[in-house]
């Protein structure tokens, strides 16, 4: 993609004023395999504080609040499992230091947060590459966010 200013500011997100933060999902995200480049935004709204939005820039209005681990994190909170996570590593080519997995999140009742623990989306941090991994049936499709915090 030529590189190209842009401005983009959505309400309750972080303005973003350049085309080097384009990652770029070669596969699209499982149901929107046309939607190929996405922006992260930093979430600004205090109760979602720490989360980020991956908006589409194919689509109008695709967005996905989600949750941003780097590999440490994964690790410390035992995430995914370690056989999972070296295969994850090999496979992709990532880097454990350029790997940031979003846990994509759905909020319900504006009060109850859950996060999709089995389909992450997997970024390399050093080429601006995605693409989205489906995980076997021992992760939940729909996990507490509350679960997270007493793991900490």
């Amino acid at each position: 993609m030529e590189s190209k200013m842009l401005n983009l500011n959505s309400v309750g997100f972080e303005e973003l004023e350049t085309a080097d933060q384009i990652v770029n999902f070669p596969y699209g995200i499982v149901g929107f395999e046309e939607c190929k480049n996405f922006i992260i935004y930093k979430v600004k709204n205090e109760r979602l504080k720490g989360l980020v939005s991956l908006e589409c820039l194919d689509m109008d209005h695709l967005r996905f609040i989600s949750i941003p681990t780097s590999y440490d994190t994964i690790k410390k909170l035992d995430l995914v499992k370690d056989e999972d996570l070296t295969d994850l590593l090999e496979i992709t080519n990532i880097r454990k230091e350029n790997l940031l997995l979003l846990f994509l999140v759905t909020i319900q009742d504006h009060d109850k947060v859950f996060f999709n623990h089995r389909a992450p989306i997997v970024i390399d941090i050093s080429n601006k590459s995605g693409m989205q991994v489906v995980f076997d049936d021992s992760y939940e499709l729909s996990c507490d966010i509350l679960s997270l915090a007493t793991k900490k």
